[in-house]
């Protein structure tokens, strides 16, 4: 996989931390595959339709997601698993949450 590659990936999973991009259905349906499927940090399963749903009706945090130590493996040509760091930053600075996170991102029809 190129260079470019990773980034453009890298940048499609840091988009969906952006409340901006979270609050959006059309941005969600762009960058979540139909098949997607999720555990969350409480053990909770999401769906495509269920995560959706969840991140629109976010109500506004006091915090934001911050991504690092990105790596990534080439499962096949167009599959990528993309494994990172998150954590939350409140404003005052407290740091919360911290989780390794893992997404499988396909590529189709050119797009990731």
């Amino acid at each position: 996989m190129t260079l470019q590659y990773f980034s453009t990936i890298k940048d499609k999973e840091v988009a969906l931390h952006r409340p901006e991009i979270r609050s959006d259905l059309t941005q969600l349906v762009r960058l979540i595959h139909p098949s997607f499927i999720e555990v969350g940090y409480s053990g909770k399963v999401y769906d495509f339709e269920s995560i959706t749903q969840s991140l629109t009706q976010q109500p506004e945090s006091d915090y934001q997601i911050v991504a690092s130590e990105f790596e990534y493996k080439e499962l096949s040509p167009s599959v990528i698993l993309l494994i990172y760091k998150t954590e939350r930053i409140d404003n005052a600075g407290n740091i919360s949450r911290q989780a390794m996170r893992s997404s499988i991102w396909i590529r189709e029809a050119g797009n990731w």
